[in-house]
């Protein structure tokens, strides 16, 4: 047996051959679809550019349209919220709890044990949280403890040690702690109550400078409504008195002394009667100077106040000598002017305001004296152990010695250093913020505050010498020195000495140097943590859409209204060509475009073309029955353009014949058939249609006449083979619809 020699296998095609027809068949594909896709043999007459732009545009408009409703609807979904039962949705990732929202105070007990609870114990209330339309889930409430028992827990382990009774009694009124993440929300406190803090068995004033001393009272209480400190001055005594005249005018003080009034007395006459005071009050809001005092150390911020609407002012300082400005060149310039503005702090409702310079020239805050203005001062007498003593003595933690009994009683001085110096007392007193800080100015002002409070007996010598050195640190030379009112608060009966700090009477037996803040043990955190002051979640959960499952759906509707509204868009876009066509004469094919330039080129073209197509149809069916000459369509056949006889070529492949050649076709004559074509067009059958059945002819010779009788019959290529009567059929219909229907492509120069 004669094996058969490696030429006669069949040649596997290159990777790039196999790349070219799937661009190919691809391309192919295409055409078909857009011919298809548009119904409309006004756009399918039209040239090959302008009928791929109007189709192309249309599937652009399309699919617009449905991603236009895919992706709004797709994040329409997913941003909506619906709510569900939360026992069944608790573990559900895509559902979250509901907090209920509260607003209030409510107070916490040393024991752990919320306002409310059947456990909790008011004695024992010392904190408290403000609420403002606060809501929490579980998680943000746990967090929220923790941060609060991590702020006390500093401030009574590393603060506290330091701080001499007076200075506990000034954090416990003026503490508060936001957390960072509901700082508008809540606010934790200590439950202080000025009112119980400064509501002492004896009151003491004195109004004193560097050298006099005035002690004309004609009432002096505490009112625990208001916790203010009122000073009724007999405005005669204090006339007759000359050490208190020369300290402070009464005007100074806010003392009218004498005034005038209008009314209507008999017969409408009107009439005006001088009215001469005989008291004034002298008051010092103890809410107001402990909030001013916090906001100069710093222990509270201005942020934690309330700013009141329509505050804003300007002290008027009057200007500093040149002699004084070179003292402290810091403060050079034209102070004519500072600004100021009242801050108030919610947890004391009724308050007096608190002033405080708004400007780097004066950023402090001052409290208000009559019609002038000083610094709050607050202090312990010390540790001493009589009332009066002969020693002044502070209480010093850093100092084991000095921390006696005396220093855990609540023996207060509370007083306010201002100017009485005419025009320029405003201007000193912004001298002196600049001199020292308010930590400073404390230190230094213990010592003349101790001398003229009632805590120093008075039966010790005044020294001439001492009181200038106590009044040296506020001294300005020629302009004189500051000046103090100042309240002695003490008890005497230490029986009845509860050193309480809340409104429950809440004590603190041993205050000084010790940690008063933190009073709940762990396990008291734990149950604080574990048992909110109010139910937190709500009974059901709010959900959203899952996103792959929205998107499913949105997949679904926007290919059903794509669906639904293209006929409508394509018959939008058929006759708005149609309008354009008759308007405009918009040209059916390319044969009207054609350049004027080569207008006998173009003619012979075309006419070529024409009968190449023809020629082509006909042999492809089996009815080339004409008498064109082999040399004519060799003549057409050169007459096309590149792209035209690609695709030709290419078209070839699409109805079941054998792949043309590429190259130019050569011609030859057969004598036994009455259409000579060039070798190019003479097909052979590659496949069978996949719906029919082939029967396979031999070729005998004859291939003209055989091939024109078979090919009327069978609808195959002349002169090679035959097909069944089906495929033939079906075949015929293929060929001549797919060369007519791009007819119009070859004709022309145009490259498809």
């Amino acid at each position: 047996m004669q094996t058969p020699s490696s030429s006669s296998k069949k040649r596997l095609e290159t990777p790039a051959e196999v790349v070219n027809h799937l661009f190919r068949d691809l391309a192919l594909f295409i055409h078909d679809y857009l011919h298809n896709f548009l119904p409309s043999a006004s756009l399918r007459s039209l040239p090959p550019v302008m009928f791929y732009a109007v189709a192309v545009g249309v599937l652009c408009m399309i699919l617009a349209l449905f991603l236009y409703i895919l992706i709004s609807g797709y994040f329409l979904q997913i941003q909506q919220e619906y709510l569900a039962p939360s026992e069944r949705n608790l573990n559900n990732p895509l559902c979250k709890s509901v907090p209920f929202t509260h607003s209030g105070s409510f107070l916490m007990d040393t024991r752990g044990n919320w306002e409310g609870n059947p456990q909790f114990s008011y004695a024992d209330a010392v904190y408290v949280l403000s609420a403002d339309n606060l809501g929490l889930t579980t998680k943000q409430y746990g967090v929220m403890i923790d941060d609060f028992h991590s702020k006390v827990n500093y401030l009574g382990q590393t603060i506290a040690p330091g701080l001499d009774v007076a200075q506990q009694l000034l954090t416990w009124m003026t503490f508060v702690h936001s957390p960072p993440t509901l700082a508008a929300n809540a606010r934790f406190s200590l439950n202080a109550d000025p009112a119980v803090m400064f509501q002492r068995q004896y009151l003491s004033v004195s109004l004193v400078d560097e050298y006099r001393v005035c002690r004309s009272a004609h009432h002096l209480a505490f009112e625990p409504a208001t916790a203010t400190l009122r000073w009724t001055v007999s405005v005669a005594a204090y006339e007759e008195d000359a050490n208190c005249s020369a300290i402070a005018h009464p005007h100074l003080l806010g003392a009218l002394t004498n005034y005038t009034t209008t009314s209507i007395g008999v017969n409408n006459v009107t009439e005006t009667v001088t009215v001469e005071a005989a008291t004034w009050d002298v008051q010092i809001d103890m809410r107001t100077l402990m909030i001013a005092l916090a906001l100069n150390l710093g222990l509270l911020n201005r942020t934690d106040c309330q700013r009141v609407a329509g505050s804003d002012t300007f002290i008027h300082v009057a200007n500093l000598t040149s002699s004084l400005l070179d003292e402290e060149p810091s403060l050079a310039g034209d102070l004519t002017a500072v600004p100021f503005a009242s801050y108030l702090d919610t947890r004391y409702p009724g308050m007096l305001p608190v002033w405080c310079g708004t400007s780097a020239v004066f950023p402090h805050c001052v409290v208000r004296l009559g019609s002038t203005m000083g610094f709050p001062l607050l202090h312990h007498a010390g540790n001493a152990s009589a009332i009066p003593s002969q020693l002044a003595e502070r209480c010093l933690c850093a100092s084991s010695m000095s921390i006696s009994p005396a220093c855990h009683a609540f023996r207060l001085m509370v007083g306010v250093v201002f100017y009485n110096a005419g025009d320029t007392s405003s201007a000193l007193l912004v001298r002196l913020a600049a001199r020292y800080t308010t930590s400073g100015l404390l230190d230094v002002t213990y010592r003349p505050m101790w001398a003229a409070s009632a805590f120093r007996d008075p039966t010790l010598p005044t020294d001439a010498a001492t009181q200038v050195q106590l009044y040296s640190f506020c001294e300005f030379e020629g302009l004189g020195t500051c000046s103090f009112v100042v309240f002695s608060l003490y008890d005497v009966d230490a029986a009845f000495d509860l050193r309480a700090v809340t409104s429950s009477y809440w004590p603190l037996r041993e205050a000084a140097c010790q940690n008063t803040f933190d009073l709940v043990n762990a396990t008291a955190w734990q149950q604080l943590r574990a048992q909110p002051f109010a139910p937190l979640i709500q009974s059901y959960v709010t959900c959203h859409n899952d996103p792959w499952q929205s998107l499913s759906d949105n997949v679904g509707i926007a290919s059903g209204w794509a669906t639904l509204l293209w006929p409508y868009l394509l018959m939008f876009v058929v006759s708005s060509f149609v309008v354009a066509q008759r308007l405009w004469g918009i040209p059916a094919d390319d044969t009207s475009a054609t350049s004027s330039a080569a207008p006998a080129a173009a003619s012979s073209s075309s006419s070529a073309t024409t009968k190449v197509v023809m020629v082509a149809a006909a042999a492809g069916n089996g009815h080339a029955g004409g008498s064109v000459g082999q040399q004519q369509l060799d003549e057409a056949w050169s007459a096309l353009t590149a792209p035209q006889q690609q695709l030709l070529l290419a078209l070839a492949q699409r109805i079941p014949w054998e792949t043309l050649p590429a190259a130019t076709p050569t011609a030859h004559s057969t004598a036994r058939t009455s259409v000579s074509a060039p070798s190019s067009l003479m097909w052979r059958p590659q496949h069978s249609h996949p719906h029919t059945t082939s029967t396979p002819v031999q070729d005998d010779g004859d291939g003209g006449a055989n091939g024109g009788a078979s090919g009327g019959a069978s609808g195959g290529a002349p002169g090679r083979s035959s097909v069944s009567s089906s495929s033939s059929a079906r075949g015929s219909i293929s060929a001549s619809s797919s060369w007519c229907s791009l007819h119009s492509s070859l004709s022309g120069d145009e490259a498809v």
